[in-house]
């Protein structure tokens, strides 16, 4: 119960990233290149590979970063999407919100609309 509420809330702050290049240990510099760019002041408090790295990896493990609150972490993704739209500079990555235990055995149960 308080668990998964403090469990639910730290998920809240988390952005999962994906199409980040995996250069070395520079995660958290990649981070702060990218809120350089899209002008974003707050910073992240911790990033994280998700995965084990392989030596022939076709592509690159998810990037976990993690902020210190909610607002933070969906103020990041709402700068960024603006920024990708109006900059070409800005690195192609797809990003979205950190979910809950709960909510990501719901979002695996429903049904696959995209695949052919």
């Amino acid at each position: 119960s308080v668990r998964a509420a403090l469990q639910e809330d730290r998920c809240k702050q988390e952005v999962i990233i994906s199409g980040a290049t995996e250069e070395g240990k520079n995660d958290l510099k990649l981070i702060h290149d990218l809120c350089q760019k899209i002008d974003f002041t707050s910073k992240p408090s911790d990033t994280v590979r998700l995965g084990k790295k392989k030596d022939s990896a076709e592509r690159p493990r998810l990037l976990k970063v993690t902020f210190s609150t909610s607002f933070e972490a969906r103020a990041f993704m709402a700068r960024y999407n603006q920024a990708r739209r109006d900059d070409s500079e800005v690195p192609r990555l797809r990003l979205r919100s950190g979910k809950s235990k709960e909510e990501w055995e719901a979002f695996k149960k429903m049904p696959c609309w995209l695949s052919n």
